[in-house]
């Protein structure tokens, strides 16, 4: 495990220790919960912005056809 150094504000540190009472958990466990459901945020928001940018991708491929001509003309009932 490695350790880091972090500094807090007063009432930063205040409200990790309110927090920790009403869980009955220690300020490093909540510190480390903390720290865990962020990089699981950042993470989605990561595979977010990969999903985002492969969106359409693939839209002017030349061996997928282009169904929007087909629909076109017909009526479809």
């Amino acid at each position: 495990m490695i350790t880091a150094q972090l500094e807090l504000s007063e009432s930063e540190y205040s409200e990790v220790q309110i927090t920790a009472q009403l869980l009955g958990r220690s300020v490093t466990e909540v510190l480390h919960d903390a720290v865990r459901g962020f990089a699981i945020r950042a993470k989605i928001e990561r595979q977010k912005k990969h999903i985002d940018a492969a969106f359409g991708l693939w839209k002017d491929h030349p061996a997928i056809p282009d169904y929007r001509k087909d629909r076109e003309g017909g009526d479809r009932y």
